[in-house]
């Protein structure tokens, strides 16, 4: 892991030149990149920096490196999703790619590629140099045809020698249970519509793990029986399946004062149901969510407490280890699982 420490530091460069400098993280993009629109005392800021803290060594091979032969790397969505039209997070996660390919003046190519043909040219002639990939249940023939180009996943799918960045769901489980019980919550329960995605199926396995652990008195599961392929499903399905769990919620004999629903779109869901159903949210039940998609959060009262995951991080961490993968070409890859840590955000 020594080399993925160099690797973090040679891209994170621009924002510890920044700080020292007392300049923005784009005046160092520019001035690494030498481009004019800078003003003569911002390079010598910059530039007194690099050669004070000894940088300039690692900026110039990073800038010369083989790795970045043809200057892009290419972000695929290699298979359908079920969280992606019902979360704000995977465009946050594309904003961090984005972020940090801009950061090293690469450029980016997007594309949803379910098969081979659908693959960009560039792709395809090899005119890449590197792939973030993203999407469950690909394709094999799509995965085999990549095997060759560097690439890391942004999922909890992984294929060959690729790394895989994600959330970290076992904390944000942890982190659920964590917040109801330390509310004085002791029955809880966790809701979920979407069963049979990794991400939310473990954010739920955990809550409910750690909630036992911490002496819940009692702690339920309402989701879906069987899983399925959602792929088809549209927003009409997920309100009549969220509906029907928690109904079921609120027929059990213990019905839970604290629950955690594991992604805010079907919060927002929850929300209008209960108050149908006369539940007084903030009184009789309080909710925690996870995502911190403000759009779906936006105009619930009183407003729950979520979890964000990190995403924009999430985009950047696979930035940073694509990278070092491309500036060690033999050094010997390993599987290497990135999480990023969430954090709690209190509601009102």
């Amino acid at each position: 892991m020594a080399g993925n420490k160099i690797s973090t530091r040679i891209i994170m460069l621009n924002v510890e030149i920044a700080k020292l400098a007392g300049v923005s993280t784009a005046t160092v993009s520019r001035v690494l990149r030498n481009q004019p629109s800078v003003s003569k005392a911002a390079v010598k800021k910059v530039q007194d920096v690099l050669r004070e803290r000894g940088y300039q060594l690692e900026v110039q091979r990073k800038r010369q490196g083989s790795g970045f032969r043809n200057r892009s790397i290419a972000f695929l969505v290699l298979g359908e999703d079920v969280l992606q039209p019902y979360s704000s997070a995977f465009m946050r996660t594309f904003d961090g790619v984005e972020s940090a390919i801009s950061d090293l003046g690469l450029t980016l190519i997007y594309a949803k590629s379910h098969t081979i043909e659908a693959l960009p040219p560039q792709v395809l002639d090899g005119n890449v140099d590197g792939l973030i990939l993203a999407g469950l249940k690909p394709r094999e023939d799509v995965v085999e045809r990549l095997r060759e180009i560097p690439g890391v996943w942004l999922s909890s799918h992984h294929e060959h020698d690729h790394a895989i960045v994600l959330g970290g769901n076992e904390a944000i489980g942890k982190m659920a249970g964590d917040y109801l019980m330390g509310r004085g919550h002791k029955d809880l329960a966790v809701v979920n519509a979407l069963s049979g995605h990794p991400a939310l199926d473990v954010r739920g396995e955990f809550f409910e793990y750690y909630a036992e652990r911490l002496g819940c008195r009692s702690v339920q599961s309402f989701t879906l029986e069987n899983d399925r392929d959602a792929t088809g499903d549209t927003f009409e399905d997920l309100v009549c399946e969220m509906t029907k769990l928690l109904d079921q919620m609120l027929d059990s004999p213990t019905r839970p004062s604290g629950l955690f629903v594991p992604l805010d779109s079907e919060v927002a869901i929850a929300y209008e149901h209960l108050y149908s159903r006369g539940v007084e949210i903030g009184k009789e039940l309080e909710i925690i969510g996870c995502d911190n998609d403000q759009m779906a959060l936006m105009g619930l009262y009183p407003k729950p407490a979520t979890i964000e995951i990190g995403a924009f991080a999430m985009g950047r961490r696979a930035v940073q280890e694509l990278v070092w993968k491309l500036e060690n070409p033999n050094e010997k890859t390993q599987q290497v699982r990135i999480s990023i840590e969430p954090t709690l955000l209190s509601g009102t």
